[in-house]
């Protein structure tokens, strides 16, 4: 309902903000690997329900205190834009800002069709991220025990689809609506998958210390005690 903010003639910067994203994927499913990862390495298991309840306590609440504002709202909108003496038009069964999708966004399946099934548009991220979610119990221990070179050639065809992926968009990754981001977004979180298992980089255990120096991950060398309880043992508000 706000005015769009054209800044191309300010910044090159600000426009390409909604790289934020695939940032954000990247880091997200990389830390969620490594920390996971080092669970599978104790005898732990990434177990689905607990994995899943963890990463809804992370995303769901703001979610809904989000969709929950934007639903007066759109009434109030309503009703100011229509003529004095009319009943505002009630909200439709279909298409944006409907009952049904009221549905998909409570069940976070917006992301199937943002186009026509959003109330607030930017959270397609969050629910093309959920299902990322569903499917990472499932991928993590297959990629975690897999060896060096069928790892590569994973991250070699991942990133293959992304080159893909750039040109047939015209190298413009803003995409955001059905089955390009889907698209965009599973390939990113399972390169960031791949990237953090073991053996996949050098550099892994030094972004997870940092990680763990600001809070967001426990430390590898945390006491036994805290591990239990979780999907695999860590807090489940441990990781991203």
């Amino acid at each position: 309902y706000l005015p769009q903010l054209n800044t191309k003639g300010f910044s090159h910067l600000i426009p390409k903000g909604y790289l934020a994203v695939d940032l954000f994927l990247l880091l997200s499913s990389f830390v969620l690997a490594h920390v996971y990862g080092a669970g599978l390495e104790r005898g732990y298991r990434c177990r689905f329900l607990p994995f899943i309840r963890a990463r809804l306590a992370r995303v769901y609440p703001l979610h809904v205190f989000v969709l929950v504002v934007f639903v007066p709202l759109t009434l109030a909108i309503g009703v100011l834009h229509h003529p004095a003496g009319r009943l505002a038009a009630p909200i439709p069964l279909t298409g944006e800002r409907s009952l049904v999708a009221l549905a998909a966004n409570l069940f976070m399946l917006q992301g199937i069709h943002a186009g026509g099934l959003s109330w607030n548009y930017p959270a397609w991220s969050i629910s093309t991220e959920f299902m990322a979610y569903l499917a990472f119990p499932l991928l993590l221990p297959v990629v975690w025990r897999a060896g060096t070179r069928l790892r590569l050639a994973l991250t070699m065809l991942l990133l293959g689809a992304l080159a893909a992926f750039s040109y047939a968009t015209g190298d413009y990754f803003n995409q955001w609506d059905g089955a390009m981001a889907a698209l965009r977004c599973l390939d990113e979180f399972l390169v960031g998958c791949v990237a953090g298992c073991k053996g996949s980089t050098r550099w892994s255990s030094s972004v997870v210390r940092a990680s763990a120096m600001c809070g967001q991950v426990p430390s590898r060398r945390s006491p036994e005690p805290r591990w239990r309880g979780s999907a695999v043992g860590w807090p489940a508000s441990s990781a991203c």
